[in-house]
């Protein structure tokens, strides 16, 4: 009685309605032990030398210990009974083993003390995961406000914002004699680092990690992680609350949280999320793209065809009933949104789909069909299997307006895309297979690079009308068109790289902010293969004609999109610079700077937000150089030494000595 608030109570109670003398018997009586036997056996104890304090104390440790040891024999009705009684003293550290060991045996918690737990955060942290959980699932209110900061963790700063793997980076290195066969892309022999595969990335990512702990094996707290990010994902498009790049990472946080919970064998959970099959299989094929037969085997194929079924408009779902019986039920049985909108499920598809690793390998393999196609010359619109990575490529970039409009059936392919732009394509790879023929057969008589030097000088870098429509209205034409631009350049092929080049560039003035995250990669890429094209030497040289469109043009209208952006031109003009006379590669390096202020500002801001400094410098002190780019700049102006001075670059010297001077 005299534990905890209600002792206080009653202390208080006693005082202020009895007499003092009345008051402290009345309390010393409550806080005697019950059992008439042990008073005496006290005031013996007390004689012995033995304080009061410390035999109740012992009493205490031995009544607990022997409490403790008999709770797992209770029934569920004992245990309940037992937590009722216990509760009240779950805060009191001396006593909160016995409410919390109950708990913890308890199958399910009442919702009065659940609701309890989560109003004192100090508490909860010392619940066990299981009880955590029940926590979670009762209040969902209390679970997001734990899991949000980890979500916006994920979506801000984890592998599926970066740039940095670039665009075509999931193509590269495939067996060589795929390349020289003609099967596949061109694209297959770009030798270019990888990363990590995305099951370490998973294991390394500490905000994934503890999403993955806070679900445990509760379905019911894991839709309420995945609802969250889905609402995110459809809310925020727009809203200038997040960026296009954390609207990726929710996409690849929908995927990889399930993943997470399928590499540590959660599969209770994982069997209950219809879109476990897709996110497997689509992390198999990544897991598989450097496979001499591609990514998309036909094996694959057939699982993306049949889970897709349930997608189809009804005149067209063949069979879709018995495919239907291997897969949970979309809406009906499960739905990761509150409101179980019958759309969210397709839209939830497409989210999964936008991931950038998935879009970008989805893109690797339309190339890769579409070059096949041409090789049997077939038309594209008849190629079964380019039609349907399509119309994933579609929904991918749909996926806000699927969720928003609650639509339900895979839309086919927009009218023209496989005629216009597949056909216009087509003829690209056509009219570069014969002309490497027409090469060989010339440089049989010249020397080695003399043709390559003439033809790199020659190129016309002149803008298809067709593709610059196609690239500036449709996200997937731009894609694929990236795609094709890196190929024709990795195949060395120049004269389609000049006009898919210059297309893009036109129409990457009608871009905006927040297409920005589907420019990112692509400079990431095209800055790793202008570099490659430098070391060869004789394809493109500093102050040329490909210099200038690729370089000039359009990686310096890319350098502010992203920090990796900026990292890939300052590699490549270190890689340049040997070919470069001082002015020019002094002035580069001033543009650079010049047209990353935006870049270099937000870098800055994010540190600051992650050291908890929100303000900036006050006038006239040294900003702190986490912008990104710092080290590197200073690195460079080391390494070129002597060919940079003050007078010939006043900008950068200014910047490496105060970093955020201007900026």
């Amino acid at each position: 009685r005299l534990v905890g608030a209600a002792g206080a109570h009653f202390v208080a109670q006693a005082l202020s309605t009895k007499q003092p003398a009345a008051a402290v018997a009345e309390v010393q009586r409550a806080g005697n032990l019950q059992d008439p036997l042990c008073a005496p056996l006290v005031t013996l104890l007390e004689e012995l030398g033995a304080k009061r304090a410390d035999v109740h104390a012992a009493l205490l440790r031995r009544g607990l210990q022997r409490l403790l040891q008999r709770i797992p024999q209770l029934s569920q009705d004992e245990l309940l009974h037992l937590l009722e009684l216990s509760f009240p003293y779950v805060g009191i550290e001396q006593l909160h083993d016995v409410p919390r060991a109950a708990m913890a045996r308890l199958a399910a918690i009442p919702p009065l003390f659940l609701k309890q737990l989560s109003q004192d955060p100090g508490l909860f942290a010392g619940l066990s995961p299981g009880v955590q959980r029940q926590v979670f699932e009762a209040d969902l209110s209390f679970l997001l406000r734990r899991a949000m900061p980890l979500i916006e963790q994920y979506a801000e700063g984890g592998p599926g914002t970066r740039a940095a793997a670039g665009l075509a980076d999931l193509s590269a290195t495939r067996a060589a004699k795929a390349s020289a066969s003609g099967r596949g892309s061109t694209l297959a022999g770009m030798d270019l680092s990888l990363g990590h595969p995305r099951k370490q990335l998973r294991q390394s990512d500490p905000a994934l990690q503890a999403l993955s702990k806070i679900v445990g094996t509760s379905p019911k707290v894991y839709r309420g992680i995945t609802g969250a990010v889905v609402g995110l994902f459809r809310d925020e498009e727009g809203s200038g609350r997040s960026s296009g790049s954390a609207r990726l990472g929710l996409c690849t946080l929908r995927s990889q949280l399930l993943m997470a919970l399928h590499d540590t064998g959660r599969k209770e959970v994982c069997t209950k999320d219809p879109a476990h099959m897709l996110a497997w299989c689509l992390d198999a094929c990544i897991r598989d793209r450097h496979a001499p037969q591609g990514a998309l085997t036909d094996a694959r194929l057939r699982e993306l065809h049949q889970y897709f079924a349930h997608f189809e408009p009804a005149r067209q779902r063949k069979g879709a009933a018995d495919a239907g019986k291997a897969l949970p039920a979309w809406g009906g049985s499960y739905s990761s949104t509150p409101d179980s909108e019958p759309g969210s499920c397709l839209g939830e598809v497409g989210m999964i789909l936008l991931a950038p690793e998935v879009l970008h390998l989805l893109a690797q393999e339309a190339m890769r069909f579409l070059a096949r196609a041409v090789a049997r010359y077939e038309l594209p619109r008849k190629c079964k299997r380019l039609t349907f990575v399509t119309r994933l490529l579609q929904l991918a970039t749909e996926c806000s307006v699927v969720l928003r409009k609650g639509l339900t059936t895979l839309r086919p392919p927009e009218k023209g895309l496989m005629e216009e732009l597949y056909g216009t394509l087509a003829h690209h790879i056509t009219d570069a297979q014969l002309a490497q023929e027409e090469r060989r057969a010339r440089q049989q008589a010249k020397g080695p690079g003399q043709e390559e030097e003439a033809l790199g000088e020659a190129v016309r870098f002149a803008p298809e009308p067709v593709l610059v429509e196609w690239a500036t209205r449709s996200q997937v034409a731009l894609l694929l068109l990236q795609m094709h631009t890196l190929e024709r350049l990795c195949a060395g092929d120049l004269p389609a790289s000049g006009t898919s080049l210059a297309s893009l560039y036109q129409a990457l003035q009608a871009t905006t902010d927040a297409s920005q995250p589907q420019w990112a990669p692509f400079g990431v890429s095209l800055a790793r293969q202008a570099a490659r094209l430098v070391v060869r030497g004789s394809a493109m040289k500093p102050g040329g004609n490909l210099w200038a469109v690729l370089v000039d043009c359009l990686l310096m209208k890319l350098l502010d999109f992203d920090t990796a952006v900026h990292l890939e031109i300052l590699g490549l003009l270190r890689v340049g610079a040997p070919f470069m006379d001082d002015s020019k590669l002094a002035s580069s390096l001033q543009l650079c700077l010049k047209r990353s202020r935006r870049s270099r500002r937000r870098s800055r801001k994010r540190a600051r937000e992650e050291e908890e400094q929100p303000e900036p410098p006050a006038p006239g002190q040294v900003a702190d150089p986490q912008d990104g780019v710092y080290s590197t700049y200073k690195a460079l102006a080391a390494d070129l030494g002597i060919r940079l001075t003050e007078e010939s670059a006043p900008e950068l010297f200014a910047y490496l000595a105060a970093p955020g001077a201007g900026a």
